[in-house]
C-alpha cells in the first residue's frame, strides 16, 4: 500500500512539473542545437523532443472521471 502511495505521489510532481519545464527548458535546447550544430539538427531535435514530449504528457496526464457515465 506504502509503494502505491509513493508511485501516486511522484506521478504527481511529474505531472506538475513536466508541463512548465518543457516550456521553459524545449525553446532554449533548441536555439542552442541551431547554434552548436546547425539547421538540421535543431530542426531535427524539435521533432523528436516535442514528440516526446507529447506522449510523456499523455501517459501521465489525468482525466476526471464522470460520474454520469456508464462505465
Amino acid at each position: 500500500m506504502q509503494s502505491i502511495k509513493l508511485s501516486l505521489a511522484w506521478k504527481r510532481v511529474i505531472v506538475a512539473v513536466l508541463p512548465l519545464s518543457g516550456a521553459l527548458i524545449f525553446p532554449m535546447l533548441v536555439l542552442f542545437l541551431i547554434t552548436r550544430g546547425g539547421m538540421n539538427t535543431g530542426i531535427g531535435t524539435a521533432l523528436l523532443v516535442s514528440t516526446l514530449w507529447f506522449v510523456i504528457m499523455l501517459i501521465t496526464s489525468e482525466m476526471p472521471h464522470s460520474e454520469n457515465s456508464s462505465h
